[in-house]
């Protein structure tokens, strides 16, 4: 497996030489959230013009030049910290000492962005209380969100440059939303997760095209893929059973006092589990629809109550590797799982995002050790966590 690595600007325009000096990479693959990476490079491997504010970091995997093929996208997005320098006299950061890079992909500029309530004006324009929107199609929704905030229908001084939109497939369920300064990633997951857990992302095709947001139905694969240890196609696992972190959800409306509006919804893990209890604040709408689907913008509301994680070997099929990705794997059907490794981006380390689910990927440059990685899998030997609500990754062992 081999690795090209570009810098370009905001405008997609690649800036300097591929870096080829690399010694470490990591990639965590993320469902619902940017994926985020942080790249280790000498620092004299590095130009003063890549690491300049506003750049953006690509990553392919596998091109053949001599066939035409520039590789297969596999992170692309903004640098959120242009280089953390170390020097030492000894050991890994002698000479000229290495610089990490840490970046997202471009979904975390969308997600840096809030819904407003009139996206058609400027903020202090705002002719308009709340966005809202009656029994639409919940992808649907979701690329008007994108496209009239920070797409190419927003004004522009909040368009992000180069973004376009795949085309609308109608996917998921209908529904009734409101939106008044939400964060868009967090508007984006309560659509997703009501529209019957659909997935959404950014992608870029190549170097220099247009960054494409994407909303999709994730893939069921449990059926096809099996790693367990009968198998032995397995290093390692851990699972953990826990409690969930909330079984009944309040939800309050509009009203003030004992006027106020409240909506209960209780999950069916209250008659194990026994009430346990959380508020969510809905005085943004009085619409029964919107407040019974309240409890999913809860941070804590609904979450898993199991964990489980494992290691497996590399598989030498290319194509079922690919298929192991967040959004295609049996993992990312179960609900609510968290990473518990890998970096959150930093436009969205202050937010909860219960659709946390990462695949993580740690190399090293070929000529320097390739070490091992992690990603999602679905396993017989961890149905119950799925069962529950885990989340769980694979370890990635040198070829």
């Amino acid at each position: 497996m081999s690795f090209t690595i570009l810098v370009t600007g905001r405008n997609l325009n690649v800036i300097g030489d591929p870096i080829t000096r690399w010694t470490n990479l990591d990639i965590t693959l993320k469902f619902n959230e940017p994926d985020v990476a942080t790249l280790t490079v000498p620092t004299d491997g590095l130009s003063v013009a890549q690491l300049a504010p506003g750049n953006r970091l690509v990553v392919m995997r596998d091109p053949a030049p001599a066939l035409g093929y520039p590789g297969e996208v596999v992170i692309a997005g903004p640098i959120e910290q242009p280089g953390a320098q170390k020097w030492s006299i000894d050991g890994a950061d002698t000479g000229s000492g290495t610089t990490t890079i840490a970046c997202a992909s471009d979904l975390a500029s969308i997600v840096a962005e809030v819904a407003y309530p009139d996206p058609a004006h400027a903020i202090t324009a705002q002719a308009t209380g709340r966005r809202t929107f009656a029994a639409t199609k919940a992808e649907t929704m979701m690329r008007q969100l994108v496209s009239e905030n920070v797409g190419p229908s927003a004004i522009a001084a909040r368009r992000i440059p180069g973004l376009t939109l795949a085309a609308d497939g109608g996917r998921g369920a209908s529904v009734t939303a409101g939106f008044r300064l939400d964060p868009l990633g967090d508007a984006l997951r309560s659509v997703a997760l009501a529209g019957g857990g659909l997935g959404f992302r950014t992608r870029q095709a190549t170097v220099g095209a247009s960054v494409v947001f994407e909303v999709y139905q994730p893939r069921d694969l449990r059926g096809q893929v099996r790693f367990s240890r009968g198998l032995s196609n397995l290093l390692s696992y851990s699972y953990t059973p826990a409690a969930p972190t909330a079984t009944v959800a309040i939800v309050g409306a509009q009203g003030e006092g004992v006027d106020r509006n409240f909506t209960e919804v209780v999950s069916a893990a209250a008659s194990t589990w026994g009430r346990m209890v959380t508020l969510v604040d809905r005085r943004d709408t009085d619409d029964p629809t919107e407040t019974t689907q309240g409890r999913r913008r809860s941070p804590h509301g609904g979450r898993g109550v199991g964990a489980a994680r494992n290691g497996h070997r590399r598989h030498p099929d290319a194509a079922l590797r690919r298929a192991l990705r967040p959004g295609r794997s049996g993992v990312d059907r179960a609900e609510h799982g968290r990473s518990r490794r890998g970096h959150r981006s930093r436009r969205e380390h202050h937010r909860y995002a219960d659709l946390g689910r990462a695949c993580h990927r740690r190399h090293r440059h070929p000529e320097r050790q390739h070490r091992p990685g992690l990603g999602p899998v679905a396993a017989p030997d961890f149905a119950p966590a799925l069962a529950l609500g885990g989340c769980l990754s694979w370890h990635r062992s040198p070829p």
